[in-house]
């Protein structure tokens, strides 16, 4: 995807993203994993919280940012619900991506845990 030339401009914020979720990774407190996905959905997330009513710092202390800051730390759920009857073709041609050599995906009821790769 980044090398498409029309896609050029998305390399700062993918780049800032990535370097957002190594930091989270390597954070002492950090309790769970994110996914890339998850870093581009909270991002876009963000930007519509922040921006919505009257665009301000959330750290700015008016009633409205104090809001949005605790509307982002509850209403913003982590992690991609996964298809409970994966088919392993569905997945095939996701870069980096291989079933084990029996077909079965690995994961919490054998869902698509797997099929997940690092933008």
């Amino acid at each position: 995807m980044r090398l498409e030339p029309e896609n050029d401009h998305l390399n700062l914020p993918l780049n800032v993203l990535a370097t957002i979720k190594a930091n989270w990774h390597g954070h002492p407190n950090t309790c769970i994993d994110i996914s890339s996905a998850d870093m581009l959905q909270f991002a876009i997330f963000f930007a519509v919280t922040r921006q919505s009513g009257t665009p301000e710092s959330l750290l700015s202390g008016t009633a409205a940012a104090v809001a949005k800051r605790a509307s982002m730390k509850t209403d913003f759920l982590w992690g991609r619900p996964d298809e409970i009857a994966c088919d392993t073709m569905w997945v095939g041609s996701l870069p980096g991506f291989s079933p084990p050599n029996d077909g079965t995906i690995p994961g919490p009821g054998g869902r698509c845990a797997a099929a997940v790769s690092i933008i």
